[in-house]
């Protein structure tokens, strides 16, 4: 009778007292392979709990050594019309939502009126540079990261500001709109997954389309309002 073996790339790993893939310790996952298991687990890698599509590197599963996995939303990339800038904005928007104040963001984002420039005082977070290039792995300069930065702002998806408490902190610090995001998804025929429908989170699609001067075309039909609220029942 022959004894089943894992293969030989991962009896290395457990020689090694290394990590084995998608970060199953070494008793568990010989505990696996015991079980009749030929190798790692296929695991969905952790993501955000408000947002299931973002995925940062730090938390993301290490496939065999030093490998990370990052996750694009598809929205994102019709909306940019650039992968590079789209995981750049995926990345803001995760950071977001892991601000202390996020409640507060949330309701600032939900109440405040689109008419006008409100001052938007929460969801404020920093990032260098160089970290949001390591962090999405686009593998490009400084000075190209902030070209992208510059097309989020342009587009009105981000905001910047530097510290309003201490002057002498000149550091940039970003907020994703996502009133404004989340319009202009549904320009595109996309919707914020993760998020709260477009309709929970500002009310109506009728005082949207009246208020930001959108076409009638984002009004919802009848049969979909009926079947909204058959959802929400």
């Amino acid at each position: 009778m022959t004894s089943r073996l894992p293969a030989p790339h991962l009896l290395r790993l457990l020689e090694d007292g290394d990590k084995s893939p998608m970060g199953l310790g070494n008793k568990l996952y010989e505990d696996h392979l015991d079980q009749g298991g030929e190798g790692p687990s296929r695991r969905r890698p952790p993501t955000s709990p408000l947002n299931p599509w973002v995925c940062c590197p730090r938390a993301c599963p290490r496939i065999g050594r030093g490998t990370r996995l990052f996750v694009i939303r598809e929205e994102f990339v019709a909306l940019t019309g650039s992968p590079l800038i789209a995981a750049i904005l995926n990345q803001l928007l995760y950071w977001s939502q892991r601000v202390s104040d996020f409640d507060l963001f949330w309701n600032e984002e939900t109440f405040s009126s689109p008419q006008g420039i409100p001052k938007f005082q929460y969801g404020w977070f920093y990032k260098k540079a160089q970290d949001l290039i390591e962090e999405t792995m686009i593998n490009v300069t400084p000075a190209t990261l902030r070209r992208y930065l510059a097309f989020l702002i342009e587009r009105g998806w981000i905001q910047t500001r530097t510290n309003p408490q201490y002057t002498w902190d000149r550091r940039t610090q970003y907020r994703v709109k996502l009133r404004k995001l989340c319009a202009d998804l549904q320009k595109k025929g996309h919707r914020l997954q993760g998020f709260e429908t477009y309709e929970t989170l500002f009310h109506s699609q009728k005082d949207i389309c009246e208020k930001e001067e959108l076409s009638t075309a984002c009004l919802t039909s009848k049969t979909e309002n009926a079947s909204l609220k058959e959802r929400l029942l």
